[in-house]
């Protein structure tokens, strides 16, 4: 058996003899004296007096039942088996102090207390008022309100490249055709809106000019992607408070747009080169 287990064999009968309700020595220790044994009403002195006693006479015979056991104490062993025991003599000692004044007239007050009633108490559940809370009718999506979903004409970046190069020809021509919003900076005239809409019927490409006019740039641009949604039309170039609108003419005779065979997109494949002789003459395989 470890040393640890057997000193806690050993300590573990020791340390209960300070419980309270034993008011005797155990059987295993004559030799203890009844005095260290008393109540907890006793005082701190006679308490620590105690304490001293039965460390003073445990230690020796804790020794020779070791010995007795076939242990050899002496040296770290028996300074391990000191340590131990003065460690649950301190904590045994500590548990047994007799408690506080404030303690003991609350355990008085709660002895001398009425008994409370333990009859059942009827508890009348209050219905509560539970208000529907009216519907949020912005979730619908059966609103007919909401903005319908409109689509806007994709380009490729090719396609926004030759339309910007026709518009900068026609615009040094002067012949771009040309439309004005109104200068507030919070609102979209409607009649401008309906004008743009009728030249770009006429005209692929048109510029409008003075929208949101002293509004910021972020207003500006969900502005212009707005008048874009609006008319079904595609933004061609944005700068400042102005923007170019591309709507397809549906005669076929409006702006040629070339678009790339590759799926990719602007990918082509590099000229295979036929390799030659020093001379640069071609050589056959």
């Amino acid at each position: 058996m470890k040393l640890s287990q057997t000193i806690f064999l050993l300590v573990t009968p020791l340390t209960s003899a300070f419980i309270p309700s034993i008011t005797s020595p155990p059987p295993f220790l004559p030799f203890l004296p009844s005095t260290s044994l008393q109540s907890t009403s006793a005082s701190s002195s006679q308490s620590t007096s105690a304490r001293d006693e039965l460390s003073q006479h445990t230690v020796p015979v804790l020794k020779d039942m070791l010995r007795e056991r076939g242990e050899k104490v002496g040296g770290r062993k028996s300074e391990l088996v000191e340590r131990l025991l003065k460690f649950s003599i301190v904590s045994v000692d500590a548990a047994v102090t007799e408690p506080s004044d404030e303690a003991s007239t609350v355990a008085a007050s709660t002895v001398e207390a009425s008994p409370v009633d333990a009859s059942p108490v009827a508890v009348e559940a209050s219905p509560v008022a539970v208000e529907a809370s009216p519907v949020d009718d912005d979730d619908d999506p059966s609103d007919s309100t909401d903005v319908p979903y409109v689509e806007i004409p994709t380009l490729s970046p090719l396609s926004i490249k030759t339309l910007r190069k026709s518009a900068s020809r026609l615009r040094s021509r002067r012949t771009l055709p040309l439309t004005s919003f109104s200068s507030s900076p919070t609102s979209i005239d409607s009649s401008a809106l309906g004008s743009l809409d009728v030249l770009l019927g006429e005209n692929e490409l048109v510029e409008a000019k003075a929208i949101l006019m002293g509004g910021g740039p972020i207003e500006v641009k969900d502005a212009v992607f707005q008048i874009a949604a609006t008319l079904q039309v595609a933004v061609v170039e944005r700068k400042g408070y102005s923007a170019v609108f591309y709507r397809p003419s549906t005669s076929g005779k409006g702006i040629r747009i070339y678009e790339s065979n590759n799926a990719d997109g602007m990918q082509f494949e590099k000229k295979i080169k036929v390799k030659r002789d020093k001379r640069g003459r071609p050589v056959k395989e």
